[in-house]
């Protein structure tokens, strides 16, 4: 018998745009996730890290503004926490070679793609 995998209980969500962020928050929520961090730099997702602890998932936003949330990446990898990044621009070309086999999800996303990201991480 195999196990059903869970939705993750607690997602950091790395998105510096706002409209995005509070349209993913309610899909994240509608499938099922209870708590949504939600950070617009990656500072600020640095430090939901380190003041709550570690998520069980994370999304992140591939370009925020005018950095990039690889260091968000790599911070999560280390600790063994599942991601996927996000963009909406042509790709995600600058991402470091580690982050190949990453789930990339294009921008709009549906909360189908939502969902086999969180479940299949």
């Amino acid at each position: 018998m195999t196990e059903e995998p869970e939705i993750p209980r607690d997602v950091l969500l790395v998105e510096d745009n706002a409209l995005i962020a509070l349209n993913t928050e309610d899909m994240l929520r509608e499938i099922g996730v209870v708590s949504v961090r939600v950070a617009g730099t990656v500072a600020l997702a640095l430090a939901a890290i380190e003041e709550e602890g570690l998520p069980n998932f994370a999304l992140l936003d591939v370009y925020l503004g005018g950095e990039s949330a690889v260091e968000i990446a790599y911070r999560l990898f280390k600790e063994g926490v599942p991601f996927a990044f996000a963009t909406g621009i042509g790709g995600a070309a600058d991402l470091p070679a580690k982050f190949a086999q990453v789930r990339i999800l294009r921008k709009p996303y549906t909360i189908d793609m939502l969902r086999t990201a969180l479940l299949e991480h």
